[in-house]
């Protein structure tokens, strides 16, 4: 389980750590690396089904890291097309990775949206 918190000793106000299900029982949390939380808020986390990539918001931003060697990889930042810098969170990509479901104050209230993505795209920039 991949989530945020803003428990003591964290880099920043939010963080974002990890639980995992051992044994029939969550393990305490574990803060993610440095590479990941930094001094501002990292929030919103969406990790993929197989553990491969974690998306997330940074300011008003998303960006995505992957997992190489079981280590994240610098989180780059999803450019979205369109993006107003509007605060988004609640990113959600479908099964097939193919697109990204997404909330977004772009119209003055929070709405969902949806854009065609591809994680790859990120991982072989």
């Amino acid at each position: 389980m991949y989530f945020e918190s803003d428990r003591p000793g964290g880099a920043g106000r939010i963080d974002l750590y990890v639980s995992k299900w051992t044994n029939g029982a969550y393990s305490e949390p574990e803060r993610l690396p440095n590479t990941i939380n930094t001094s501002v808020n990292d929030e919103s986390p969406y990790i993929a089904p197989d553990e491969s990539y974690l998306i997330f918001v940074r300011g008003h931003r998303f960006f995505i890291s992957f997992r190489v060697n079981n280590e994240w990889t610098e989180p780059k930042a999803i450019v979205l097309r369109g993006d107003t810098g509007n605060i988004k969170y609640s990113p959600y990509v479908t099964k097939d990775q193919s697109t990204l479901y997404y909330t977004s104050t772009w119209k003055g209230t929070a709405d969902i949206y949806k854009v065609s993505f591809n994680p790859l795209d990120y991982k072989l920039q």
